[in-house]
């Protein structure tokens, strides 16, 4: 019997006074974490958190079940309770419980009970008043049978009444039999009891992410004292966000347009300074104006430079136009060339051409739809050439693959050159048959370039956790990334403090951490924001 009602003097006062009661050991130990969960949200919660109850309440536990001393003396994390007042508290609440060594000595417990008032539930429920009809006695009877006896006492009972058993009632009752003696020897084996123990940690550690990242969603008299609750306390800290897959294009009678683009940079924040396509023996070229200087690498590279007023290769003075007057060209001229739902191929678009160009074509803004709607999306020369470029190569270079397959050299790293001998290249092959695989659309892009700005946002509010020396940059950038900012650490931590940090890092996501386990960087981080 638990602990929870006056039942057992009731009982010693009215039947026998000698009656001896032993207390449910589960519930013992849920009122022993209940004073630790008391002392944490009172005075200890950075100290105290919840690993360490559930480590104190299984030293506890073993303790009292094993009848000696818990061998296990170390704190989890590899730290030691060292405050002095949280010591005396421990010692009252120990206290208490060794004075009651006895009670302790024989606890017992009550899933039998429990398991009857369920059979009970299920042939006498509560939602019917069966109370007050005669058939009470007859059902609470019935759910006696069945516990003491088993699901063979319908026909013990047709035999008492000389009324046959039923053959179907044999083999149900049979069945039911079987089933509960194979749970009860599976039950009490070390592996379900390990399974047991892995799904509840998992389920709690899941239940724990959610009430940090989902803020007040439910609480007693939430409202009672004031209409409006902070936003703080309902703000919802973001998901790991979504794991983007490359959806290759529907099968279509597609245009195969080559397009290549020089830039300012060798970094996905280059602006363009040359867009240059080809289709068929069609080719568009314009060189722009930059709106910023020219990487002096790129221009090595390239041999494009800027002086400010004018664009110029290798020394030469080019006609440029504004990225503007650049961009609607190009719409213009895919337009008007007679092309088919045009997919534009680029080596190398998945990583580098296809973000430049959606970037600066500013696709994302409102008002250029319509010229989204033009392109159907991108192919990526690189891994399709990868896998069925013809003979062996050193690498997968542009010049490289035209010198091995072509057998010559040519000017690169000029759009048009590059264009026209990237149409050589893939031509040479016969890509009919794959080449879909390796395709993408528009919106592929444009949702990676929004994950890639809301992660260098967030990069941005958290750069004070590297400039202290609290985590290094990669683990930063792993950070931001999985969509999460300065203030959703802070948020995180005023829920829950480091357990609000440790259940959003190791939050499950695909199978792995969200951020890390590392104990040694959640209390860095909780330590930081708790100093801040």
């Amino acid at each position: 019997m638990d602990d929870d009602t006056s039942t057992i003097c009731k009982i010693r006062s009215e039947v026998n006074p000698e009656i001896e009661k032993c207390s449910d050991k589960n519930h013992t130990f849920k009122n022993f974490t209940n004073h630790l969960f008391t002392l944490q949200k009172e005075k200890y919660k950075r100290i105290l958190s919840t690993k360490v109850i559930n480590h104190i309440k299984k030293c506890f536990s073993y303790a009292v079940s094993s009848n000696r001393e818990d061998p296990q003396t170390e704190i989890p994390y590899g730290r030691y309770l060292s405050d002095k007042e949280l010591h005396q508290e421990l010692v009252k609440i120990f206290t208490l419980y060794a004075e009651q060594s006895d009670k302790l000595s024989t606890l017992e417990s009550t899933q039998n009970n429990e398991n009857f008032n369920q059979i009970v539930a299920r042939k006498n429920p509560k939602n019917n008043f069966y109370s007050g009809s005669e058939s009470t006695s007859g059902r609470v009877a019935a759910a006696t049978c069945e516990k003491n006896i088993g699901p063979h006492y319908v026909t013990q009972i047709n035999d008492r009444l000389s009324l046959s058993p039923g053959s179907f009632i044999v083999k149900h009752a049979d069945r039911k039999m079987r089933k509960r003696q194979s749970n009860a020897e599976k039950y009490c084996t070390k592996e379900f009891k390990r399974r047991r123990v892995e799904l509840k940690k998992s389920a709690s550690t899941a239940s724990s992410s959610l009430e940090t990242r989902e803020g007040v969603t439910y609480r007693s008299g939430v409202l009672s004292t004031s209409s409006n609750i902070p936003d703080s306390d309902i703000e919802t800290i973001p998901p790991p966000p979504e794991q983007l897959q490359q959806t290759p294009l529907p099968p279509c009678q597609y245009s195969r347009v080559y397009f290549d683009l020089e830039t300012t940079g060798l970094g996905l924040s280059a602006g363009i300074i040359q867009l240059a396509a080809r289709y068929g023996e069609t080719e568009f070229n314009q060189y722009v104006i930059p709106k910023t200087s020219i990487n002096p690498m790129a221009s090595k590279i390239t041999g494009l430079t800027y002086d400010g007023t004018l664009l110029y290769k290798n020394g030469v003075a080019l006609p440029a136009v504004p990225i503007e007057v650049c961009l609607a060209s190009f719409f213009d001229w895919l337009k008007n060339s007679g092309m088919n739902h045009p997919v534009l191929f680029a080596h190398n678009a998945r990583k580098f051409d296809s973000l430049i160009f959606v970037t600066c074509t500013s696709l994302l803004n409102s008002g250029k739809e319509e010229e989204g709607k033009i392109i159907c999306g991108f192919c990526d020369t690189l891994p399709m050439l990868k896998e069925h470029a013809s003979g062996s190569h050193l690498n997968f270079s542009l010049e490289t693959l035209v010198k091995d397959i072509l057998g010559c050299s040519f000017s690169a790293h000029d759009a048009v050159e590059d264009c026209r001998y990237l149409q050589k290249v893939v031509e040479h092959h016969s890509i009919d048959s794959f080449y879909l695989q390796y395709t993408f659309t528009m919106k592929y892009i444009i949702d990676i370039i929004k994950q890639m700005e809301t992660s260098k946002q967030n990069l941005q509010t958290l750069m004070p956790l590297v400039q202290n020396h609290v985590i290094s940059e990669s683990m930063c950038k792993k950070i931001s990334f999985s969509g999460l900012a300065l203030k959703h650490l802070e948020l995180a931590h005023q829920r829950g403090g480091f357990d609000g940090i440790h259940s959003l890092f190791t939050e499950t996501f695909q199978g792995k951490p969200r951020i890390t386990k590392h104990t040694s960087i959640i209390t860095a981080v909780s330590k930081f924001i708790e100093e801040r």
